[in-house]
């Protein structure tokens, strides 16, 4: 048996990823089978009603062109990356094209993204529970935020593995949330990574990655009136700027935090139910050097645009989702070209909205369950599920 080990290892590998795709078609048939059953239920007219119906199940991975869109699709299904043993929850960018995801078995993968496929390069392990946000660090490094109350820092090597390297423990709850902001001194121009900690205890924490020190800790003090705070859990960060951080909580708001200053400078109030998701972005053609606007992602499925001076509500984008929003990317297109918003939802879908009319014109589908998060490389789109999938949209070659 030994000379036939590594061949009865490939069929055993062959095998499994058979047994995956069955089990992707399956959960769409399944997903099927009970959309019609609501759809047939006695006491109905023509249906439950749309708070009643599980989300619709998705056709082949296809991206469908709105009425009128130049040249027919514009962004193409590529590749599903498969083999995680758990719903993927969170996606960070990493330098050479990789990127991290992290997931509900509380495992990181690293994938390299190769033309229009990827190559899995290893698993980062040590958390105890769900891993729930990932980001980049500077130097080669990757924080990752877990439900077993720790935020681990990862030390990557070129190859894909890593090892952890420090480990913040002063938590008591999960981490739901991370984030990293530039603290600029006056005559900076880069100024000094920081990272930024969302948890269920409704703080949002500022860390000195080197030191594994807390600087400072926004939260609402009831002994303290002048403390201001978030009244639910952190669900979401942004960096918004030099010195800015936008946080998305439980309690319907965001907030928006001047990192020096040491205060809540804005609170957005509208959405109808907790903030999923944020983004900052600012417009290419009008040559923005930080972010102008700020996009956020709820539960009450919708995406609303902020004016980050002012705090002003510039437009809400509605109607398309069917379930709550959890991830948003930008897309910059060459002038005079403006930049389109990708959404990903719970509906198993992700949509492309039009910045400057705040019209949907793409729909992108594949998934077989909640689209969890999205974010946008140099001529792709990647997003990740609770279906265990990482999937590889392609953009047009005159966008890039």
């Amino acid at each position: 048996w030994g000379g036939d080990a590594e061949s009865l290892r490939g069929v055993a590998r062959g095998v499994a990823a058979a047994l995956e795709e069955l089990r992707l078609q399956a959960d769409a048939a399944a997903a099927s089978l009970r959309a019609a059953a609501a759809f047939l239920a006695p006491g109905t007219s023509g249906g439950a009603s749309s708070s009643a119906l599980p989300p619709p199940p998705p056709p082949p991975p296809s991206a469908a062109a709105a009425p009128g869109a130049p040249g027919g699709f514009a962004i193409t299904y590529q590749r599903a990356l498969k083999g995680q043993d758990g719903a993927i929850t969170s996606l960070a960018l990493l330098s050479g094209d990789r990127i991290a995801c992290g997931t509900e078995d509380s495992k990181i993968a690293i994938w390299a993204l190769e033309g229009e496929g990827g190559r899995f390069l290893g698993t980062l392990l040590g958390h105890a529970k769900d891993v729930n946000a990932v980001v980049a660090l500077e130097g080669g490094q990757l924080a990752s935020g877990s439900d077993d109350r720790t935020v681990k820092v990862w030390q990557l090597s070129e190859e894909g593995g890593g090892i952890c390297i420090d480990t913040l423990a002063d938590f008591q709850g999960g981490v739901k949330a991370l984030a990293t902001v530039r603290l600029c001194s006056e005559g900076e121009e880069d100024g000094k990574e920081l990272l930024v900690t969302g948890d269920n205890q409704k703080r949002v924490r500022l860390w000195d990655i080197p030191t594994s020190s807390c600087l400072a800790t926004f939260a609402e003090d009831a002994k303290d009136p002048t403390k201001e705070g978030h009244r639910g859990q952190i669900l979401c960060l942004a960096a918004a700027g030099p010195g800015c951080i936008a946080s998305g909580s439980n309690d319907k708001t965001v907030r928006l935090w001047d990192v020096g200053a040491r205060r809540c400078r804005a609170v957005l109030e509208g959405h109808e139910g907790a903030i999923c998701c944020l983004l900052a972005f600012g417009e290419r053609e009008a040559g923005a050097t930080a972010p102008t606007t700020l996009a956020s992602g709820s539960k009450d499925k919708t995406v609303r645009l902020w004016d980050l001076a002012s705090g002003e509500l510039l437009r809400q984008l509605v109607v398309h989702h069917t379930s709550q929003v959890r991830g948003l990317a930008v897309l910059a297109r060459p002038p005079p070209l403006g930049p389109l918003l990708v959404s990903a939802s719970s509906d198993f879908t992700l949509r492309v909205w039009d910045v400057a009319s705040g019209t949907c014109v793409e729909t992108l589908t594949g998934h077989t369950n909640s689209v969890t998060a999205v974010l946008s490389t140099p001529g792709r789109v990647v997003s990740c599920s609770d279906d265990r999938t990482v999937r590889l949209w392609g953009l047009p070659e005159a966008w890039q």
